[in-house]
């Protein structure tokens, strides 16, 4: 395996890029562009050990693809390791990255982390991230933060589609801030104590949910919350929000939403919740068998 020391400094985040690249050229395995960091960046085969004592592990920046060798490329947190990302987008407006084919491990299993660790971070300043893509080979799991967050100026046009994001105690996928954002993948966590999916924020625009699968998670299967106004719309098509802790899906001050043809079922609390609610609309889906209500609406028009 490769071992990475990671601190807080850019500039180290930043070579870690240029190290992994340089190690991948030297076996073989990726595309040299002088000795720097390339387009295409291939992560090696084995296991990757990251520790840190806070930051970022590794700073990516426009036109960059990030990509491992399937279940093969395995990035392992230390246990014990500062709070940090492993991998960090910040560069304002960044351009066309992709994250694909490998999984990012955080060890959290059962025992409590003080310190949080979130497998992607995206937060840009100034002007969102557009088109980019987590791809459908992304797996990560028992991160003690969050497997992805999405904040600062958020992702635009672009694609989160992970195979499968379980187990982060803070959440699966977190998005503060977005616009004609797609999400497809798996998200469960049954170790997780917050909404395995959650949009929240003045920040969200429109995001479009295609058929995600959002089940056996602790606390709320999808969470939508303070929505700024009519331009804002979350779409829900397909997919399952079943035997979760709380309610499959939760709305609250969410407008002009709508969930259509989505599996609903065997929840601890309510299936759906409309809450403060404006023109939003559930349509066609199987809500039963949830512990309370199967649809509860309150304070809501249209």
């Amino acid at each position: 395996g490769i071992t990475l020391g990671f601190n807080v400094s850019g500039v180290v985040a930043s070579s870690n890029m240029l190290s992994i690249s340089e190690a991948t050229v030297m076996c073989g395995r990726g595309v040299p562009v002088g000795f720097s960091q390339s387009p295409t960046m291939f992560m090696p085969v084995g296991v990757i050990t990251v520790n840190d004592n806070g930051g970022d592990g590794a700073l990516v920046n426009s036109y960059q693809t990030i990509k491992g060798r399937n279940d093969s490329t395995f990035i392992n947190v230390f246990i014990g390791a500062g709070s940090f990302n492993v991998f960090t987008v910040t560069q304002p407006g960044a351009n066309s990255i992709i994250f694909d084919d490998f999984t990012i491990g955080g060890n959290q299993q059962d025992v409590l982390q003080t310190n949080t660790h979130i497998g992607i971070l995206i937060n840009p300043t100034l002007s969102p991230v557009i088109y980019s893509k987590i791809g459908r080979g992304v797996y990560i799991k028992e991160m003690s933060g969050q497997g992805i967050s999405i904040m600062g100026e958020g992702m635009d046009n672009s694609d989160v589609e992970p195979f499968l994001v379980r187990d982060n105690r803070l959440g699966n996928l977190i998005v503060t801030s977005c616009d004609q954002l797609i999400v497809r993948g798996n998200y469960r966590s049954s170790k997780g104590i917050y909404s395995s999916i959650l949009f929240d924020g003045l920040g969200v625009g429109s995001a479009y949910l295609d058929n995600v699968i959002s089940e056996e998670n602790g606390a709320h299967g999808l969470f939508v919350s303070t929505l700024a106004n009519e331009a804002s719309s979350i779409k829900v098509v397909g997919g399952s929000f079943s035997r979760n802790g709380k309610s499959g899906i939760k709305m609250d001050r969410a407008y002009y939403s709508s969930i259509v043809g989505a599996l609903i079922e065997r929840n601890n609390e309510e299936g759906v919740i409309f809450l403060d609610t404006i023109g939003t609309s559930l349509n066609s889906c199987n809500v039963s068998f949830n512990k309370f209500q199967g649809v509860l609406i309150s304070n809501s028009n249209d």
